[in-house]
């Protein structure tokens, strides 16, 4: 039998061996709202919990930064909680509401202190206290205030209230088809937590008042987080006469409306014309269609139709749609879906954007595709030569392309050969991987999985007989070595979390890897970085071209042998005269 246990039985190591799945931080849909003489909001969403700032400027270009002389809101406007006692109770209740807003992913920033009619370019920051993004990540995007507040006979308030379970802290917009720009509020804010407060006098109409009468169709959005939307269609009876505030009261109730929450893509797709799986879960009282769609701002800017008019029954597995990309011109998308009874309606985007390349054009050029970097990173900022590695796994940002992993994703992707392959795994792997997970995963070119028990020192085998994998269930750890014996090739992609600290290597035999593998960093290298002849005896790498392990160690104190590379991904055979325990590769 060609497996690694006789294999080792030649070196005489057996009786050795008896003694002893991040997602990069996005914003999205983003939308200005409240445009006044004297300021604007920006609405968006966050692909994670984060907080949000704007820079403003007064070019295009976006060198002259002017955010100093205005004012800026996060959150809620108003006192959060009216029936708060004091001074103090209403700010600790605006915190807590702001809080709840950040927690959904949602954004609401408010500007004062504008100048009418005038231009402003902004940016917006969003930190995850790991990650800062910007959006847009060129050029600053631009708003222009309105001209002036004209006379306004009656002033339109709406209170929105929503049947829903802990709806506070959402964002709602509402808009007629003449306006501008809608208007906003946080849920809870200077309300109750249901309730939301909308002042229509700051809707405009070619930079002034929008000043409509008698039965008026608005569009109203509830922003409910984390790319979800609800859209409603409400009319109103609005009067024309004067008056100091005419108060609308309308009431929504979202417990027996239509639900969709879009799932697939989860990790952002690169794609050069292969077709891509759209998941989602959905929900409805009533016959439902759902259609899907594509854009390129997350704010259905120039959405494209993906496909329309699909039945929200059944659920479960049926709730995927293959989207053929042939014919789709290159470019990044957000994917959103929309689910309609009939009398209402509800949006959902995706997680994750898609890159369609089939072109490949790399502007720079650097072997980066500019569509794969906008995709991972929002600009051509990475080189193959920069060493920096925002996910954590122990590969290079601009070296993942080359590997096809997510540079975003603590991943590797294993190539594995017929016959033996000695592997360990540079990150934690997602939802607690087992060795019989990983032979399902397999299939039926797996012959066998083994390890080294860490506490026992003897072969753990899940091994696959009559087509079923059988034997020791052990964890797949990180760093952690395993032999994969394989009857055909295969290549594996591997999701997880990345991982500090060193590998142990006790007295005795030790099959692992590393995380972080400085370039260059060979067999005589890491012999002298563990300890030298005192600590260490030998290192062994299985060379799967001539199926043979070469060995590196020390013969009377002299380095003998290959001096091979180390690389990631790799496990090797430690023969260890001292414990060294938690080593790093310097």
């Amino acid at each position: 039998m060609n497996s690694w246990y006789h294999k080792l039985a030649g070196f005489g190591l057996l009786a050795l061996m008896g003694a002893g799945a991040q997602a990069q931080l996005q914003l999205e849909a983003l939308q200005v709202s409240d445009v006044t003489p004297s300021g604007f909001t920006l609405l968006g969403h966050a692909s994670e919990v984060s907080t949000a700032r704007l820079r403003i400027y007064s070019d295009e270009n976006g060198t002259q930064e002017i955010t100093y002389q205005l004012e800026m809101i996060t959150g809620p406007l108003h006192s959060g909680d009216p029936l708060a006692e004091s001074g103090y109770y209403r700010d600790e209740s605006r915190y807590d509401l702001q809080v709840q807003t950040e927690s959904r992913g949602l954004i609401h920033i408010r500007v004062e202190g504008a100048q009418p009619q005038t231009d402003y370019y902004y940016h917006l920051i969003a930190d995850n206290g790991g990650n800062q993004v910007q959006w847009p990540s060129g050029l600053p995007a631009r708003v222009t205030t309105t001209w002036e507040n004209s006379f306004v006979a009656g002033a339109h308030q709406v209170l929105l209230t929503l049947n829903a379970p802990d709806p506070s802290g959402w964002l709602v917009t509402i808009k007629g088809s003449e306006n501008d720009h809608p208007v906003s509020a946080v849920v809870g804010d200077g309300t109750a937590p249901n309730q939301a407060y909308l002042n229509l006098s700051n809707l405009f109409t070619e930079g002034r008042n929008w000043q409509p009468e008698g039965d008026t169709e608005l569009t109203l959005e509830i922003r409910r987080g984390w790319q979800s939307t609800v859209t409603e269609q409400v009319t109103l009876g609005l009067t024309g006469g004067f008056g100091v505030s005419s108060l609308y009261p309308l009431a929504i109730d979202l417990l027996g409306g239509p639900q969709l929450n879009l799932l697939l893509p989860a990790l952002a797709n690169y794609t050069t014309g292969e077709a891509i799986t759209i998941g989602w879960t959905d929900a409805s009282d009533a016959d439902a269609l759902i259609g899907l769609y594509r854009d390129q701002d997350g704010a259905g800017t120039g959405s494209v139709s993906i496909v329309d008019n699909l039945d929200e029954n059944p659920d479960d597995g049926a709730d995927q749609f293959l989207w053929d990309t042939i014919g789709v011109p290159d470019g990044v998308y957000h994917i959103y879906g929309v689910i309609n009874d009939g009398s209402s309606s509800a949006t959902s985007y995706a997680p994750a954007r898609v890159a369609v390349d089939r072109s490949g054009v790399d502007s720079e050029p650097d072997t980066l595709p500019d569509l794969w970097e906008q995709l991972h990173f929002g600009d051509l900022a990475v080189s193959p030569d920069s060493f920096t590695d925002r996910d954590l796994d122990g590969l290079a940002d601009g070296h993942e392309f080359g590997e096809r992993t997510d540079p975003n994703v603590a991943d590797i992707r294993l190539s594995l050969g017929t016959g033996l392959n000695l592997v360990a795994l540079p990150m934690t792997p997602s939802n607690g991987l087992t060795s019989l997970q990983l032979a399902q995963r397999l299939g039926p070119n797996l012959v066998r999985i083994s390890r080294l028990d860490p506490d026992t020192r003897t072969l753990q085998i899940t091994e696959v007989v009559g087509g079923l994998a059988q034997g020791s269930n052990f964890p797949i750890l990180a760093r952690e070595g395993y032999s994969i014996e394989m009857s055909e090739t295969q290549e594996l992609l591997i999701q997880g979390v990345p991982v500090t600290g060193g590998i142990d290597l006790p007295i005795g035999m030790n099959l692992a890897g590393f995380t972080h593998i400085p370039n260059d960093t060979t067999a005589y290298g890491l012999l002298e970085a563990i300890g030298g002849t005192e600590s260490i005896a030998s290192i062994r790498r299985f060379d799967r071209i001539t199926s043979r392990f070469q060995t590196a160690g020390y013969r009377e104190g002299v380095k003998v042998g290959p001096d091979f590379a180390i690389r990631r991904g790799e496990a090797y055979l430690f023969s260890m005269r001292q414990a060294v325990m938690e080593m790093i590769l310097p």
